[in-house]
């Protein structure tokens, strides 16, 4: 299942007259949910997640200098908040690859690769305190 919506807030898929919406991909990441999640970021779990900016100006298409990479993702946010936080981040540091002419023309592809429950806020604190009612239990 190729959701457009989610691909479309990725900026891989455009609104031009006369194209078509289509899978991009025919392969499948596995992860803990649905195919789709690996593009939902709008949830309370910690995501690791991987991402490359490529520039598709008209004859210059190509991956951009110093962005890819990976993150570490705990609050959430669209996609479009996503994007918008690694094209502003790197822009203040592009690559040597970078010109102006390609501000409008960089795209971010992204997948959230793996995700885990977060500790709870007081996790060493409970631990503390279950070690002391064994002992006390014990005694």
């Amino acid at each position: 299942m190729c959701s457009t919506s989610l691909i479309r807030s990725a900026g891989l898929v455009t609104d031009a007259p006369g194209e078509t919406e289509e899978c991009l991909s025919d392969v499948q990441i596995i992860t803990a949910g649905a195919a789709e999640d690996i593009f939902n970021l709008n949830d309370d779990l910690v995501k690791l997640v991987v991402y490359s900016i490529i520039s598709i100006r008209r004859d210059h298409e190509r991956f951009m200098d110093m962005g890819t990479g990976q993150v570490v993702v705990t609050d959430r946010m669209t996609g479009e908040d996503f994007i918008n936080w690694k094209i502003a981040e790197y822009l203040q540091k592009p690559g040597k690859n970078y010109v102006p002419a390609d501000n409008q023309y960089l795209r971010i592809h992204y997948a959230v690769v793996r995700r885990w429950p977060r500790e709870p806020i007081r996790f060493e604190e409970r631990q503390v305190e279950a070690i002391r009612e064994i002992s006390n239990n014990l005694k």
